[in-house]
């Protein structure tokens, strides 16, 4: 899963986002390693971030993951970082989980409104209303050079 670097507009692995912070990004001078968390922190917020309930201690990368975006340890492996960003019950704070949490359902088949009840000859048309003053079955306005 991809996510666009705050500070510098590169895209990158959530998954080594703090990474990033810390070696790569433009603005990695501003940057410092949590020394409780393992988390990528701006320098001059680190002595108020380590006081924060926030910073909870990151658990061995051998035993758990530790996500940039909601600050959770999870288990280890890619499949466990697809769970947690993508799954149902995932990361609160990736953008994409939220925006496809908000959609609709999709119907299911032979549930919707188009569908006709058996006896019936109902015609399906188009969802677009008509316009207020009824479909005009003439031709169209013609406009000649002046």
């Amino acid at each position: 899963m991809l996510t666009r670097c705050d500070h510098c507009r590169q895209v990158v692995e959530v998954a080594s986002l703090t990474e990033h912070l810390l070696t790569e990004c433009d603005q990695k001078d501003g940057f410092a390693q949590c020394h409780r968390c393992s988390e990528a922190v701006a320098k001059d917020a680190l002595p108020s971030h380590v006081k924060t309930k926030g910073c909870s201690p990151a658990k061995p990368e051998k035993l758990a993951n530790r996500c940039p975006l909601c600050h959770e340890n999870f288990a280890p492996g890619e499949e466990a970082w697809k769970a947690h960003l993508m799954g149902p019950a995932g990361c609160a704070m990736n953008l994409r989980r939220t925006h496809v949490l908000r959609r609709a359902p999709a119907p299911t088949p032979g549930r919707g409104p188009a569908v006709t009840k058996s006896g019936t000859s109902a015609k399906v048309g188009s969802k677009i209303p008509t316009p207020r003053g009824g479909l005009s079955k003439g031709p169209g306005r013609t406009y000649s050079k002046r």
